[in-house]
């Protein structure tokens, strides 16, 4: 019921990779434009978001010389603070942000009832996750392993707790 595809753009890899284990999650089907120049020079990234599923593109599709850009033609940016974004999601992601509490915090009047929260972290956080509001919940940490990264990554899947 509802959504039953997300296409994304992906520079290097890191982005499309966090919407292609959200696709797997949700059983949703994933499209990713990827940079060409990443998609030809990073394999493993690309070969990594096809394991979970999802549609890899160089990017642009069209002119095989370009070395690549962001930028998708079928999609409408919404340029807002999260605080004044209007309607509601079913997944609200997150990379380089503060804190998982402040996530929540400033997201969830834009996150659907069933909705989930992903967080793309490095170290697990444990100190973040105790600092949860009431309210949310964690119920999921996956451990990235990102080829060519010698850094920890993982994503955390938060819910909303009954009260």
């Amino acid at each position: 019921e509802g959504t039953t595809r997300i296409s994304t753009e992906t520079g290097a890899g890191q982005w499309g990779s966090a919407l292609a284990f959200a696709c797997s999650q949700f059983d949703l089907e994933g499209k990713v434009y990827m940079v060409r120049a990443s998609y030809e020079q990073k394999p493993y990234r690309r070969i990594l978001m096809e394991t979970w599923g999802a549609s890899v593109v160089p990017s642009p599709v069209a002119d095989a010389d370009h070395p690549g850009s962001l930028g998708l033609a079928n999609l409408r940016g919404i340029h807002s603070r999260i605080e004044d974004l209007e309607g509601a999601y079913p997944v609200i992601t997150s990379r380089a942000f503060s804190s998982l509490a402040d996530l929540v915090r400033l997201t969830e009047h834009a996150l659907e009832p069933r909705g989930r929260w992903m967080a793309m972290k490095g170290k697990f956080p444990a100190d973040e996750v105790a600092a949860l509001p009431p309210g949310a919940a964690m119920f999921h940490v996956e451990q990235l392993q990102v080829p060519g990264l010698g850094a920890e990554r993982c994503l955390i899947w938060l819910r909303r707790e009954a009260a």
